[in-house]
């Protein structure tokens, strides 16, 4: 096919898929992939934000729930254990699902833009503790609401 193609448009640039990918793999590095890594980073800060605002509104939802538990004796270390606990939670199952995701979507996209070199530059190694820590982080917030909380609220009516 290639060699038809040449014969046919002498002046055209023909390459097989791998020589393309190989010729291309250093505009990709300096072209769109910083893109996406600013994107991803993006992703990343509104994911936090979102963690911590789940976070928040569920200290904010159960606050008199809290405020037993206070009144009942349970430590303030418990308690954070609780609300990071739920934070991790919820960023474990993020980087589950986004994995999974990504496992099935990765062989379709080098289908169906056979191109595309995708290559993986960041290991999960690195990755994974980032996202637990934007995770923790998150937990932030709804840590300091957690801490202001009175055993006396318990007796408002």
């Amino acid at each position: 096919v290639a060699r038809r193609i040449r014969e046919k448009f002498p002046d055209l640039a023909v390459h097989q898929a791998q020589d393309f990918i190989r010729f291309h793999e250093d505009e990709a590095d300096d072209g769109i992939l910083p893109v996406f890594f600013t994107a991803a980073a993006f992703g990343a800060v509104v994911c936090a934000f979102i963690v911590a605002l789940m976070l928040y509104n569920s200290v904010l939802e159960r606050r008199e729930d809290y405020a037993t538990l206070k009144a009942l004796g349970a430590s303030q270390r418990y308690l954070l254990r609780i609300v990071v606990g739920q934070a991790l939670l919820v960023t474990v199952a993020g980087c589950v699902l986004g994995g999974l995701i990504a496992a099935g979507l990765t062989p379709l996209l080098r289908e169906a833009v056979p191109a595309l070199a995708i290559r993986y530059s960041l290991p999960l190694l690195i990755i994974v503790p980032c996202v637990l820590l934007i995770g923790a982080l998150a937990a932030a917030a709804p840590v300091r609401m957690l801490r202001r909380i009175y055993p006396a609220e318990v007796f408002r009516a």
